[in-house]
């Protein structure tokens, strides 16, 4: 049991962080946000929903001389990546039904949770009928690769437990 535990962690951290790039990839490829609504972006409203202040919650590294990069919300999205990969490797090795649609369904049911129903319940982004078709479908698409990206990772490391 230890090692199923184990070896999920570590899968799932290195599926979130892979997992976590395609899908900023995906983001930054089509954003699904204009520019004015990305400045303050849902990862820095909900840290100041939870009492972030927008200097802390905005807090970034200035990299090649002129540069910023975003490392409190990135590192919340990197860590929301992992976690939700490591829960995905987890609950693969004990219902394999997780893996339908090659980790497609996992993310589509992701997305429904967190970007339909969660972080609009918090306020933290309007609710879906208040936002375009294509901002859904970003997302959407976002998610869905997301997952699939994390259960090609997890099939590809055998000790993960998941397998087709």
């Amino acid at each position: 049991m230890f090692n199923i535990i184990f070896n999920a962690a570590w899968v799932g951290a290195l599926a979130g962080l892979f997992g976590g790039m395609v899908r900023f990839g995906w983001t930054k490829t089509l954003p699904p946000r204009n520019q004015l609504a990305t400045q303050n972006g849902p990862i820095t409203t909900f840290l100041q929903q939870l009492g972030l202040t927008k200097k802390e919650s905005q807090k970034s590294l200035t990299v090649a001389f002129d540069q910023n990069v975003p490392v409190v919300a990135l590192s919340v999205y990197y860590v929301y990546s992992m976690l939700m990969a490591i829960f995905f490797v987890l609950a693969a090795n004990f219902d394999g039904r997780l893996t339908y649609g090659l980790g497609t369904m996992f993310g589509f049911v992701l997305w429904v949770v967190i970007d339909i129903v969660f972080l609009p319940a918090m306020k933290t982004i309007p609710f879906f009928w208040h936002r375009s078709v294509y901002e859904l479908t970003v997302e959407m698409a976002g998610y869905l690769i997301f997952g699939w990206a994390v259960y090609l990772v997890a099939l590809g490391l055998p000790v993960s437990g998941v397998y087709l």
